[in-house]
């Protein structure tokens, strides 16, 4: 791990010279702290190469970096090559990232996590990083991938608020945010 965090480190300081030739900032976008390490991601190294860094820490996505998505491959993982039930592997995964999980894959798949455990992990990306930090922000609505309501996207931002991230980033294509969402967020911020 310590390799590969190491070798990812000195790939972006590479990639961002030319970006500071060219007076340009580098931004990164970088997996949620409980699971950046497990993909060679340094928060605190590379948060020293890129100027600032938004964490994916998406609570609801089943999809790559997502963490209903991630943590339900471990969890299968667990249950399916190292012999564990469904119960012990969420509890086993609870314990390794500090998050409160849903009680069952499916609940996890579904529900995905509460706007709390998002909050928890945008903290833990301010502390592990000397670079702004922005919590990335669901903002999408697409049909089993990322069910996003207004009243959960009101929620998921004062969790994220209340972490004190450097900024906030509307994450995923804006032509899949529904008007609805926008103007949950609009009013969300300016209150």
């Amino acid at each position: 791990l310590r390799f590969r965090e190491a070798t990812i480190t000195s790939f972006v300081r590479e990639a961002c010279k030319p970006l500071r030739t060219a007076g340009l900032e580098a931004g990164l976008d970088c997996f949620s702290p409980c699971l950046a390490r497990s993909v060679g991601q340094d928060l605190r190294a590379l948060g020293e190469t890129g100027d600032w860094i938004k964490v994916m820490s998406y609570g609801r996505a089943l999809g790559p970096a997502g963490l209903p998505f991630e943590l339900a491959g471990l969890a299968g993982y667990l249950v399916n090559a190292a012999g564990h039930t469904e119960a012990d592997a969420l509890a086993i995964l609870s314990r390794a990232t500090g998050l409160r999980l849903p009680p069952t894959l499916e609940a996890l798949r579904h529900h995905g996590l509460a706007a709390e455990e998002v909050g928890r992990e945008v903290r833990r990306g301010v502390a592990a990083t000397s670079a702004a930090l922005l919590a990335g922000l669901e903002a999408v609505d697409l049909a089993g991938v990322c069910e996003t309501t207004p009243e959960r996207l009101q929620q998921d931002l004062l969790a994220d608020q209340a972490a004190q991230p450097a900024g906030l980033s509307i994450s995923w294509d804006l032509m899949d945010i529904p008007e609805r969402n926008l103007r949950a967020l609009r009013s969300s911020w300016m209150s």
